[in-house]
């Protein structure tokens, strides 16, 4: 959701995120967002990121919102929303066939040189930790999780190798920012063949990756590319 603010906008003039939000999620009634949050504010453009408990519920929501005005309590401009469905930016079975296909220097009968490996960002170390891991993330329970999809051939933690931050980058394989820090983890995962890989693929594919315990239960969104890798390091 983007909603241009008005040009004569001062440095004096405040407008509250949070009421925008509430605007938002009013117009969008009688549906409601499980998740809405603020990714990027401008001079002219506050741009809002909702999440649906239903993704069907989407093709009326967007309606609703769509060439609105949001009037907000103690303002006299008007504010302009405009709505539409967020890209997928997840591949496609056309990405990783063609791909593989026109890039030079691939034999698809070996492996790590066909679809077959996964680069998974954003997954909370804390859900993969065990007593005798000391914080780092357990490869068997990492391995555990992502083998249902089919057998794995090799599995790699770049930030769970200490000489891994000293490699360049593209040796290290290391993409998660600030590893040291950080309470979240990448990982590499290479199938032994490729209906695993798809089915891996597949069943990720705006998936969200989810822990319960009990009553409770918390979800994280996960991040997931494909590559050519001949060696895991």
């Amino acid at each position: 959701v983007s909603i241009q603010l008005p040009k004569n906008k001062s440095t004096e003039y405040s407008i509250s995120n949070h009421a925008l939000i509430e605007a938002v999620k009013e117009l969008a009634q009688p549906d409601e967002f499980c998740s809405i949050k603020t990714t990027k504010t401008a001079v002219d453009l506050v741009r809002l990121e909702a999440e649906v408990e239903v993704p069907q519920n989407i093709k009326w929501i967007i309606p609703r919102i769509e060439g609105q005005t949001i009037k907000l309590p103690g303002q006299s401009d008007n504010f302009r929303a405009r709505a539409s469905m967020a890209k997928n930016d997840f591949p496609s079975r056309h990405d990783w066939d063609s791909f593989f296909r026109d890039a030079k220097h691939m034999n698809e009968l070996k492996a790590g040189e066909r679809p077959d490996t996964i680069h998974i960002q954003d997954l909370p170390i804390e859900w993969f930790t065990t007593k005798a891991s000391n914080g780092k993330p357990n490869e068997k329970l990492v391995c555990r999780m992502f083998e249902q999809f089919g057998a794995i051939a090799a599995l790699d933690i770049p930030s769970n190798d200490p000489y891994r931050s000293q490699m360049k980058g593209h040796i290290s394989g290391m993409k998660q920012f600030n590893f040291r820090t950080t309470s979240l983890f990448e990982v590499y995962i290479q199938y032994k063949d490729y209906l695993s890989f798809v089915a891996a693929m597949d069943a990720l594919r705006g998936m969200k990756l989810l822990k319960k315990d009990g009553e409770k239960a918390w979800t994280q969104v996960i991040k997931v590319t494909i590559l050519p890798l001949s060696v895991i390091p």
